[in-house]
């Protein structure tokens, strides 16, 4: 590792934390300069920089987020040298009627309906000071910050298994939650070197086959190359969406401006170092048929968003409507057109639907993982699954939030 001196970490004023070996140096937004020449610097020492530790990630999310979520830096020391970087962040403006005092590691703690909801969550850290890094952290924020609750968000699968090794030797209670990503992994093709469609099930190919052929076979695809055709495709994406979930009179994320504005401003550094993929399927009678973005880091592209046109109130006589599968033949040319261009692994995210079954050949999980001082986050996370199940509870939410 290239060694380098960063002098504001000589700052005495700065908070800081020792355990063992590893000092962590807590500072704020006033070191910005200095923060991302630091940040920079271990990236490119790194061999295992995932995109949302990446700085163009973090400070993109800090250009949006940081004026409504207070945050700060944790800069790891060992042996003289910076090895590890973490942004701290506050959970804010979550309306409950039981505030719970959380700090999430990365880019989250943002008010729920910004959410960015991106999976696969790293810290910035040299491999050889990973464990120290994260327990000095954890220690950290014990010491330093009045907590209930410290949240690593939808970890990496290798990641989350350092922290819960870590957690066993700590005396607070750790709530650990597991969501099934399925996955197509290009490796594991039974016949390399032919079409993706040949991967799957013979129903699904039937199902794939069929859909395809009702709409005469006759589609354009379009991979975002450059800024330009990125914001085009996002655009389009967003009326898509949108047009699915109000039909189902619920809010969908593009309704949030910040959510919006993060979206566009992310392709500006991200698509043209190929973090950040868009896709558009056209057809010459129905125009677009969907548009979507993944996430890619180290080779695994993460579904991110989709949006998908909807068929339901327009003339289609070769085929019953609701055998129509849109969102098959879109994923399906879009996985053609990742393997081609050397992408590892296809990953659907979060979310158990029929079509990810169908169409996935693996599987893998993303982890959050809280640890908590008392027992109010159990008590939030109770009233929200009502909230979330019951109109009656949503009703009585909404009322114990007037109170307020």
């Amino acid at each position: 590792m290239q060694t380098k001196q960063f002098h504001f970490l000589d700052n005495q004023q700065l908070q800081r934390h020792t355990l063992g070996a590893m000092t962590i140096v807590l500072a704020d937004k006033n070191e910005l300069k200095q923060i991302r020449e630091t940040w920079q610097f271990l990236e490119k020492q790194s061999k295992k920089a995932g995109l949302l530790s990446s700085w163009d990630w973090v400070e993109s999310w800090l250009e949006q987020y940081g004026d409504v979520v207070a945050y700060w830096f944790a800069v790891g020391i060992q042996d003289g040298q910076v090895c590890g970087i973490a942004l701290i962040t506050k959970e804010t403006k979550r309306s409950l009627p039981l505030p719970v005092k959380a700090f999430h590691i990365g880019t989250y703690g943002e008010p729920y309906a910004d959410a960015t909801q991106a999976i696969g969550n790293t810290v910035l850290v040299m491999d050889q000071a990973r464990n120290e890094f994260y327990q000095a952290l954890i220690a950290t924020i014990q010491h330093h910050f009045s907590w209930e609750e410290i949240v690593f968000d939808q970890l990496e699968q290798s990641e989350a298994t350092v922290v819960e090794e870590i957690l066993k030797q700590i005396s607070e209670r750790a709530v650990i939650t597991r969501a099934l990503c399925r996955t197509f992994d290009f490796s594991l093709m039974k016949t390399p070197k032919t079409s993706i469609l040949d991967q799957f099930g013979s129903e699904t190919r039937y199902t794939i086959k069929r859909s395809m052929k009702a709409l005469g076979n006759e589609f354009q695809t379009e991979w975002a190359e450059n800024e330009e055709q990125a914001l085009s495709i996002l655009d389009e994406m967003i009326i898509l969406y949108q047009q699915m979930w109000d039909k189902r009179g619920r809010r969908g994320m593009f309704a949030s401006s910040r959510f919006s504005t993060f979206q566009h401003n992310i392709i500006k550094k991200l698509v043209k170092k190929g973090s950040l993929l868009y896709f558009r399927i056209k057809h010459e009678e129905f125009g677009t048929l969907g548009c979507v973005s993944m996430l890619v880091s180290d080779g695994i592209a993460y579904g991110y968003q989709i949006g998908l046109k909807d068929f339901t109130d327009l003339p289609l006589t070769t085929i019953n409507k609701k055998r129509l599968r849109v969102g098959f033949i879109v994923h399906s040319l879009f996985m053609q057109e990742c393997y081609k261009r050397g992408i590892k692994v296809y990953n659907f995210g979060i979310g158990e639907y029929n079509y990810k079954r169908e169409m996935a050949n693996a599987t893998s999980e993303v982890v959050t993982i809280s640890l908590r001082r008392n027992y109010l986050p159990t008590i939030r996370d109770f009233m929200v699954k009502l909230h979330n199940q019951s109109t009656l509870s949503q009703k009585l939410l909404s009322w114990l939030l007037s109170l307020r």
